[in-house]
């Protein structure tokens, strides 16, 4: 029972995501704010990505169970107050909110899984929420088009409250409380000033770099903004070093697989969430308008990223790491390529839907591809510790692609869809092309395989004697 009620919690979390994607366009039809587009994604991010780490060592110390429903209620509660929106700064704040809920769930919901399955099933039971992560992507274009065109985009998000609901039930009936006993100092020990300058940071840089793509925009209020921005950072990477638990443990980044997949992870969240804030619109422009046809290229993105997963874990076991990942983010390039191209002369459907599939199924490639290496390239004990740097990484390049690519977007008229065309994005798909270019040289820059990490785990235990 609880571990359905996991599957629900961060299916709806998840699927919240490409709900709003399709949505979001008819949202700025109607409460304006077009400024605001990027914030709307964004802020969730910022919010959920910041709080994950000290979330997840709360949850840790209090009880995970007690921070999944805290975090489950946080979210309905943005959930329901986004629903009642009457304006983009309004809806950027409470889904703020949501994702300072999401950011309890995560961590709470792995980790309880830990506690319910032994360590032979935990591998089985990640790899079913891996699945169903899959299908909540799939699902969540056409549901959100459908609901928006039907019966208003305030109920998509009233359309999770129930899922959410039924989620908290299955895990507080389900799932007992492990006895938690944590103290004062425990608490004092959290990271909490390294959390919080990454959050301002992060804040600050995304403003100033929403206020650069804008070609209106002031010049010295955005050289301002950076400066500050660049300030906060320095004194988050000092606060880092000194904590004896940082958010961020900055020692890993000496090892070239780690360094190495913390700025691939970076360009793949900044590539695939622009792009998922950006397919709907370009739908719409492309066949009429509707929340359900903006919704269509979204689904055969998700389609895309899904099965380069499955086939990833395939390509793991035969290829190196730089080679896979130069493969998978070459993939990427062509599909942006041809969408460029294919953004200033009319093309059928059919057409359009097998670029974005191609786009979405080199990413796919890559999204589990940076955990290895990374994972593979500390000791036992720090690998949580690589695998979350990874995660933070990934959603940050989202936090700031997503301004990045829908600023550009608003700058060239994209969002105003009674003047804008399907001209509009050639620079966006040129940009997205070209960052993923970028990820490809990086990327051959891994050290190593699969194979040979398997091989060295062996030969350890006889060299160390």
């Amino acid at each position: 029972m609880a571990f359905i009620g996991i599957l629900l919690g961060m299916s709806a979390s998840i699927m919240m995501q490409t709900i709003l994607a399709t949505v979001l366009p008819q949202v700025v039809r109607e409460l304006g704010g077009a400024h605001l587009y990027g914030w709307v994604f964004s802020g969730y991010m910022v919010a959920s990505t910041v709080t994950i780490p000290i979330f997840a060592k709360l949850a840790d110390l209090y009880g995970r169970k007690r921070f999944y429903l805290g975090g489950m209620l946080v979210f309905l509660i943005g959930s329901a107050l986004s629903g009642t929106a009457n304006s983009m700064t309004e809806l950027v704040l409470y889904r703020a909110l949501q994702g300072l809920g999401a950011g309890a769930i995560a961590p709470a919901a792995i980790a309880i899984i830990s506690d319910l399955f032994p360590i032979e099933q935990r591998g089985k039971m990640l790899g079913i929420l891996a699945v169903v992560q899959v299908l909540a992507n799939l699902v969540g274009p056409l549901l959100g088009g459908y609901i928006t065109d039907n019966f208003g985009w305030q109920w998509s998000f009233f359309a999770v409250l129930p899922v959410g609901i039924l989620a908290s039930i299955f895990v507080g009936r389900g799932f007992p409380e492990l006895s938690k006993t944590s103290s004062t100092s425990d608490f004092a020990k959290i990271d909490w000033a390294g959390g919080l300058l990454l959050g301002i940071g992060t804040t600050m840089f995304i403003q100033a770099l929403r206020s650069s793509v804008d070609w209106q925009g002031k010049p010295l209020l955005t050289l301002l903004l950076f400066g500050l921005a660049g300030m906060i950072f320095t004194a988050f990477f000092r606060q880092e070093k000194r904590h004896l638990d940082p958010v961020v443990s900055l020692d890993l980044m000496k090892t070239q697989n780690v360094l190495v997949s913390l700025v691939s992870a970076f360009l793949l969240g900044t590539v695939m969430y622009g792009t998922i804030a950006v397919l709907p619109i370009y739908g719409q422009a492309l066949w009429g308008g509707t929340s359900l046809q903006g919704g269509k290229l979204l689904l055969f993105f998700t389609l895309g990223t899904g099965l380069g997963g499955i086939v990833s874990g395939k390509l793991t076991q035969k290829f190196s790491y730089a080679r896979l990942a130069l493969g998978g983010w070459t993939v990427v390039t062509i599909g942006f390529s041809l969408l460029t191209f294919t953004s200033r002369i009319d093309v059928s459907i059919l057409l359009m839907a097998l670029l974005n599939l191609i786009s979405g199924f080199g990413l796919g490639i890559t999204i589990a591809l940076f955990l290895l290496p990374a994972q593979n390239s500390v000791a036992e004990n720090r690998r949580s510790v690589a695998a979350g740097l990874v995660q933070l990484s990934r959603n940050l390049g989202g936090a700031i692609g997503i301004p990045l690519i829908t600023g550009l977007l608003t700058a060239t008229g994209g969002l105003d869809q009674t003047t804008g065309t399907t001209e509009n994005f050639f620079v966006i798909f040129l940009v997205l092309a070209l960052l993923s270019a970028l990820g490809a040289i990086i990327g051959n820059r891994f050290k190593g395989s699969v194979i040979i990490d398997r091989e060295n785990s062996r030969l350890k235990p006889f060299q160390n004697t």
